[in-house]
């Protein structure tokens, strides 16, 4: 218990960092400190990295430095406060610390109390960070580190990525701010940024997006559903697609009739960023499967506080189209109905289902023949493949009546 205290902890790690020994060592030490957990060979080859960064950055000469082959394994594990684990199926071995504290406390102490490595030690966290491997443990240091200096890492890390029109780096920005945001002093100050992120360009509108499909979005769904709001009216499919994955993350039974309620406003909206936003992120909702805490959406839409939006939100997602710059009219999301014809399926089996596909159908003016011949067709599809029997196709047909029919 004792040598858990983290003043011990800090004065074992200032020392290991401190002492004369080999610069080897002490690398693999801070790659221990960002990569525990990994393979051993990864956690090995970035401390060997880490000691070319620092030789770049001090101009020294190699043949300075001892070959890494004189360097004991046992003895690098030793200094660290690791140790290795067989994997199995000759998954190799992972490098473990045996105090998890002791990985933060390496990463303070080699980021205030080590001056000379800290420019070479943020080189380095940048090349892991474009690596698939170790992407996210990268990020993750840097977050850490922000928490220490965040105009530093603002200035170093956050800013450039998130001004980058590069995906990856969109991503490690917005992990960069998730990590930073856990220490609860920083917080504010994060969502601060973000707000500010969601205003900008267009990278910087997708590290908001998806920084708050996370724990920053669970903590205050209604601030992260502003920051999406504000996002998506500025921006095109690629919003509406983040915006769209960041909210299957934060759905679910305790945040459903929030979001819900919310989309419809969107679909209602004066921007079409939001309106297209709300179709998208509707879909991927309807499309989602069910796992514990995270209900059916034909289970919300027999809520009666929910069975409107539901059903409204239905008709847009049917009936939004785009305008290409041919001036060509398409739907903006032809897999609408791909997802709708599973309703139109459960319709005879589902009684509580019925109102909601009755208003889908049955109201709304813009778009409505459009949506009721669609309607048509794609119920006489189902019966011809045999997914609804001919009484049921009858009762479906019933709902949008032909004029042929009408006259009848």
């Amino acid at each position: 218990m004792i040598a858990e205290f983290p003043d011990r902890v800090r004065e074992e790690v200032r020392q290991r960092l401190s002492e004369r020994r080999p610069i080897l060592s002490r690398c693999f030490i801070a790659s221990v400190a960002v990569l525990h957990g990994m393979q051993e060979s990864t956690v090995s080859r970035a401390a060997l990295d880490l000691a070319d960064h620092i030789d770049t950055a001090w101009k020294r000469e190699d043949k300075k430095r001892p070959l890494p082959a004189w360097e004991d394994l046992r003895t690098w594990l030793d200094r660290a406060g690791a140790v290795t684990r067989s994997m199995p199926r000759g998954g190799g071995r992972i490098v473990e610390l045996q105090q998890r504290t002791r990985a933060r406390t390496t990463l303070q102490v080699l980021w205030e109390e080590q001056p000379t490595i800290r420019e070479p030690l943020m080189a380095w966290l940048d090349v892991l960070a474009h690596s698939r491997d170790t992407a996210i443990r990268a990020a993750h240091a840097v977050g850490l580190f922000a928490t220490f200096d965040f105009a530093t890492v603002n200035e170093r890390f956050i800013r450039p990525w998130s001004k980058s029109d590069s995906r990856q780096d969109q991503r490690l920005a917005a992990w960069v701010l998730e990590a930073a945001a856990q220490e609860p002093a920083l917080e504010p100050r994060v969502r601060e940024h973000l707000r500010l992120l969601s205003r900008g360009t267009r990278g910087e509108v997708m590290v908001a997006v998806r920084a708050h499909g996370s724990h920053l979005g669970a903590d205050d769904l209604t601030d992260a559903l502003r920051v999406f709001g504000t996002a998506s009216r500025r921006s095109g499919r690629g919003t509406a697609d983040a915006v769209a994955t960041s909210l299957s993350f934060l759905y679910s039974a305790g945040t459903a009739i929030e979001i819900v309620e919310t989309l419809a406003d969107w679909a209602e909206s004066e921007h079409s960023g939001n309106r297209l936003t709300a179709a998208t992120a509707f879909l991927r909702l309807a499309a989602l499967r069910p796992r514990p805490g995270r209900p059916k959406l034909t289970e919300v839409a027999r809520r009666a506080d929910a069975a409107g939006h539901i059903a409204r939100l239905w008709q847009h997602a049917l009936s939004l189209r785009i305008t290409e710059p041919s001036g060509r009219e398409r739907p903006a999301a032809p897999e609408a109905w791909a997802l709708f014809a599973r309703w139109m399926v459960a319709y005879g089996k589902a009684p509580a289902l019925r109102p909601v596909i009755e208003q889908v159908i049955t109201t709304g003016e813009a778009g409505a023949t459009r949506l009721r011949a669609a309607f048509r067709l794609h119920t006489r599809l189902l019966l011809h493949r045999g997914d609804i029997t001919p009484t049921e196709y009858h009762r479906l047909l019933r709902l949008t009546p032909s004029r042929h029919q009408t006259r009848s």
